[in-house]
């Protein structure tokens, strides 16, 4: 392990009160629930991918420990990136480690100051033992398959040389909201046939590769299907000439959608509103921590019983039943009966 990797390293392991309060961070541990010693179920993640890596895995530390488990994460995660930028980085460190194009992954590694380092995929991959790395094409060519490649097996390999003992998980990123402007413009690529496009896409990537699927799209999609989360746009609203701090009836999303975009610091400006159909809101984001855990952890999601206050009892169990189901329904996420190497004890 190269020195850039031993310091990362360092950053793994923060004081418990404050890795109490940091799930959704690029770095987190949660300390174990009381009375779990040696059976504490610890999952050793790191994840490279984008924003939508980092809605999935926002609520997971809190959501393991209620069952039991402890969850050590990295996230190698830069906003709207892919396969081929991430491959891009990968080539600029090999050629030049000194070179900042290569280390262009942040964490946060003093829990005083919050000063922050700059580090490579290398570095991130030979920080720890990792059990698992998921990988991910961003959002908007997810349902494009042509753009994975040449990149996504170069990610690949890249991880499996410097991360050999790793599962690696293909992460199934979301099929937006319905009212998307990505949907306006035609007739028939809709939801559905943007989440179709995705999920055939992210299969044959792991397929030919020998890799399961953390179906977190097919999580949204069957939620989507029942009437507690089929979103509809609200009559009622007027999306022309929104008042501050109005909103529409967002009830049944999964998706941020429309909100209030707060005036830059000292601009003295007014609050403008706007609308991101596309990233997770807290019912998502839990959604997507359900099925991450039921296929890293390959327990039964329903025994967990975290859920944020912005979420009642009853729609936690909601979504954990239906984050169950979709993983249930894959082949591509099939569980095998013995002990993964991805799941160890303390």
């Amino acid at each position: 392990m190269h020195a850039e990797a031993k310091n990362l390293q360092a950053a793994l392991s923060p004081s418990p009160a404050e890795s109490a309060d940091r799930a959704g961070s690029t770095t987190s541990t949660t300390p174990a629930p009381s009375g779990s010693g040696a059976n504490e179920r610890v999952v050793r993640l790191l994840t490279v991918g984008n924003s939508f890596a980092d809605d999935a895995t926002f609520f997971l530390a809190k959501l393991a420990r209620s069952a039991g488990g402890r969850l050590v994460m990295l996230g190698c995660n830069l906003g709207g990136h892919s396969f081929e930028q991430h491959a891009g980085y990968m080539a600029a460190y090999e050629k030049d480690a000194e070179d900042p194009a290569g280390t262009p992954y942040r964490d946060r590694i003093h829990p005083v100051t919050g000063a922050t380092t700059h580090f490579s995929l290398r570095a991130g991959l030979e920080a720890d033992a990792w059990d698992y790395v998921t990988v991910q094409q961003n959002s908007i060519q997810s349902f494009r398959p042509e753009t994975y490649e040449p990149w996504a097996t170069e990610v690949l390999a890249y991880i499996r040389k410097h991360a050999p003992q790793a599962e690696i998980l293909v992460h199934e990123t979301i099929a937006y909201r319905e009212d998307s402007p990505l949907f306006a413009a035609s007739d028939t690529f809709t939801q559905a046939a943007m989440y179709n496009r995705l999920r055939a896409g992210y299969a044959a990537l792991a397929a030919r590769n020998g890799l399961r699927v953390i179906p977190v799209a097919t999580s949204y999609q069957t939620a989507r299907a029942t009437p507690e989360w089929t979103f509809t746009r609200d009559p009622a609203f007027d999306y022309d000439k929104p008042v501050y701090p109005a909103l529409p009836d967002q009830s049944k999303s999964l998706n941020i959608g429309y909100k209030w975009d707060a005036p830059a610091p000292l601009s003295g400006g007014k609050p403008t509103f706007g609308h991101d159909p596309n990233h997770s809101n807290d019912f998502g984001k839990y959604l997507g921590a359900c099925t991450f855990y039921e296929v890293l952890w390959r327990d039964d999601v329903r025994r967990c019983t975290f859920h944020p206050p912005t979420i009642t009892a009853g729609q936690a169990d909601h979504l954990r039943e239906i984050a169950h189901q979709a993983v249930a329904s894959r082949a591509d996420v099939a569980l095998s009966p013995a002990t993964p190497a991805g799941v160890a004890t303390a």
